[in-house]
């Protein structure tokens, strides 16, 4: 069972996020392969984070 906290922190989040704009966009399956498929490692956290790419420790 989630603890009530929790579901605050996620509401907190959703909040922030919503205030700064962010809108979240689901890529299709063949828009993430194409995207998997680039050559060379991914430099960002969006990279790592959104898109499952490889990242070196030093690039981020």
């Amino acid at each position: 069972m989630l603890d009530p906290r929790d579901d605050a922190a996620l509401l907190d989040l959703l909040a922030a996020l919503d205030a700064c704009g962010y809108d979240f966009v689901t890529p299709t399956p063949a828009t993430h392969a194409r995207v998997v498929a680039r050559s060379g490692h991914g430099r960002t956290v969006r990279d790592l984070l959104g898109w499952s790419r490889i990242v070196p420790p030093d690039a981020i």
